[in-house]
């Protein structure tokens, strides 16, 4: 029944002890209770900034997470703004016959058809808005709307808190600036625009503070003039190689210290510690320039990359200018523009480090002996080619991630919303398409590329593109632990021969260039079987990723089919502590007991279990005597109270087995070479 829902919410809410979470996380945990107790397939909570007559997204379930701090709704518009304007419930059965439905570029919400928001008030104070969306269209009835109501009141409170836990303009407003001051690195700014820019960006985060920057060597402030003294915070502005500044804040009410809570000063700390990186850099192109005899090349130069004429012409210019050849290579070497290397330096090779703040985005390289000055400006006009190639493939790469959500929660009822998207990528939905998955090591050894710099990832992107050919033949999407590859079957199936064998061909390839281009970094391959969307097309993406996990632990150099598996699909998918528990309850003590004797029981085991329970195969395989075989088994037996004699505890055994082995890689196995053997 729905009536009583909220009943279940409070309920459900009651057995997760919040207490101890941040208001933000607690909030997220109420957001994924809203959509199971209301059935929903998504549900989404805004936080009202009154300053602004704003919501702006705080928790989502169902939508891209990458939204949350960065959608923002005025009120009165959208479904959603109106219910936090006129304080009512707003029910729609179908947004396409809605009027005011709004659909959020970079956050299409059109996939889902009905739509319900209630307004989160605490007594008279509006604090945001809750809704719940639907895929099909769906006619709310009153009982669901007043239960979404009690819902948004025992929400209340926690929202409450959340808006007490610290500012709320730091809170709403504080992810957009901290994006924003995160890519002024590449801007191409002087040091006083940069500040007067914050300064007028930090005035609307924290009203409440006067704000001013001081330049190393500068007489005036940018900003307020503060000076040192009680009430007042100082917060140096320290690059990477040098002293910029000091950013000074003080708040204006007298008496009141201007960080009564650590999340605003650990906000301002890394609002300073990500502007210093873009002052230092800004600071470094204005020595430059000033050390230049004629402004005109930079100048001129810079026209290129206004002009979108590209990297290759703007090289080539630099090039009649030095009169000899230059070059410039990304971060793994590759040849960006310009003539290929020979690897060997000669004399006069200049190479000029291409940075964007704090992060080297490759070099550029010249032969001759052109003023030094030249290259220095040319290597800073190229850094502003990298940050346009940067910002438009996170834009991309953002874009193709909110499309393989879709696919991944797709059903033939999003199809209105799917189809067009994929066909913008490049994908067509009515071929079946065979996913690959390239899992890559990060440098601390672990399977995610959280670290990777974008033009890394854009590097390899554009290699995997290059040896698969274009959309809708293939479609890359960089991922958190590497890149999923969705290749068109039909381009995999030979006249004769397997296509299986193809696609294994073509993608080890491909690993092998990752390797080297990532310069011995490890790679797992996974293949998956074609399928078309959205018939089995989460799960078949899902087991490809696995055998991709699996490929990357077992330090596999061939590829690995998700078909293969078999029981260590679901070995991958577990926890690791939860893995290590399960093989010391099962194989605990044969272990023990090889280390104690250095004997081998658990080899013994696993030859037995793969010669199928045979003593004279199994003693083959281990070129021992059959006798020496039996008598291994039957200790065995001994120290596991008759495991093998019974078919589940046997399995149980046989199982930690694989266990141990994605545990531990570098131990030597007789499974090592095999999947689905036995």
């Amino acid at each position: 029944m729905v009536s009583g829902l909220h009943d279940v919410f409070e309920a459900e809410l009651a057995a997760e002890d919040l207490a101890r979470l941040p208001a933000e996380q607690a909030l997220q945990v109420c957001i994924h209770l809203v959509t199971k107790v209301m059935r929903s397939d998504v549900a989404s909570l805004y936080g009202f900034d009154a300053d602004r007559d704003e919501l702006t997204l705080i928790a989502t379930r169902g939508l891209a997470h990458s939204g949350v701090g960065f959608v923002a709704l005025r009120l009165g518009e959208g479904a959603t703004g109106r219910a936090a304007q006129t304080g009512q419930a707003y029910a729609v059965r179908d947004v396409a016959d809605d009027p005011h439905f709004k659909i959020i570029p970079g956050f299409d919400q059109s996939g889902f058809r009905s739509i319900l928001a209630v307004p989160v008030v605490l007594g008279p104070a509006l604090l945001g808005a809750l809704n719940v969306q639907s895929i099909g269209a769906h006619s709310y009835t009153d009982d669901e709307i007043n239960s979404l109501h009690a819902i948004a009141a025992q929400i209340a409170p926690l929202l409450a808190r959340w808006h007490s836990d610290g500012d709320v303009a730091r809170q709403l407003r504080g992810p957009k600036l901290l994006s924003y001051v995160d890519g002024m690195a590449a801007a191409a700014l002087g040091p006083t625009e940069l500040c007067e820019r914050l300064v007028a960006d930090l005035a609307t985060v924290l009203p409440q503070l006067d704000c001013g920057v001081s330049l190393v060597g500068a007489q005036a402030w940018i900003g307020s003039s503060i000076e040192p003294g009680p009430g007042v915070t100082t917060v140096p502005l320290r690059g990477q190689q040098r002293e910029c500044g000091v950013l000074a804040l003080r708040h204006r009410a007298p008496g009141v210290p201007p960080w009564d809570n650590p999340p605003a000063w650990e906000y301002v700390r890394s609002i300073a510690e990500q502007f210093a990186i873009a002052l230092e850099h800004a600071l470094d192109v204005r020595d430059r320039q000033s050390g230049l005899a004629d402004s005109e090349t930079y100048d001129s130069l810079v026209a290129f990359v206004l002009d979108d004429r590209g990297l290759e012409e703007l090289i080539a210019e630099v090039s009649r200018r030095a009169g000899a050849p230059v070059s410039v290579i990304d971060a793994f070497g590759t040849v960006l523009a310009g003539p290929e290397l020979d690897g060997t330096p000669s004399p006069g090779r200049r190479e000029v480090a291409i940075r964007a703040g704090d992060q080297q985005l490759g070099l550029l390289v010249a032969d001759g002996d052109a003023a030094p000055a030249l290259f220095e400006t040319a290597a800073q006009v190229v850094a502003l080619e990298f940050t346009k190639w940067r910002v438009g493939f996170e834009v991309e790469t953002r874009l193709r991630g909110d499309l393989l959500e879709l696919l991944l929660r797709g059903t033939d009822a999003n199809r209105r919303e799917v189809i067009p998207r994929a066909s913008l990528a490049g994908l067509d939905l009515r071929r079946a398409y065979t996913p690959i998955m390239f899992a890559i090591e990060s440098g601390s050894g672990s399977h995610s590329a959280d670290g990777l710099d974008p033009m890394g990832l854009r590097s390899m992107v554009a290699l995997v593109q290059h040896r698969l050919g274009d959309p809708p033949g293939s479609l890359v999407f960089p991922r958190a632990d590497g890149l999923l590859v969705l290749l068109d079957a039909q381009s995999t199936a030979p006249a004769t021969g397997r296509a299986e064998s193809r696609v294994s061909s073509r993608a080890e390839a491909i690993r092998a260039d990752l390797v080297r281009l990532r310069r011995g970094t490890r790679v797992g391959v996974g293949i998956g079987t074609p399928t078309s969307w959205p018939e089995n097309f989460s799960r078949v993406v899902h087991t490809t990723v696995r055998a991709a996990e699996f490929a990357l632990r077992m330090k596999r150099e061939d590829g690995v089919s998700s078909s293969a598996l078999g029981a260590y699909a679901l070995l991958i998918a577990l926890d690791e502590e939860a893995l290590r528990e399960y093989v010391r309850a099962h194989l605990g003590i044969l272990l023990d007991q090889d280390a104690k004797s250095g004997g081998d029981l658990v080899a013994t085991l696993e030859a037995y279990h793969l010669a199928g329970d045979r003593l004279k195969p199994a003693a083959e395989a281990l070129f021992i005597h059959v006798n020496t075989m039996k008598y291994r088994i039957a200790r065995i037996e001994a120290l596991t109270d008759g495991a093998l004699s019974a078919p589940s505890r046997r399995h149980d055994l046989y199982l930690a087995l694989r266990a141990l082995r994605v545990l531990d890689s570098e131990r030597t196995s007789m499974l090592t070479d095999k999947l689905t053997d036995d």
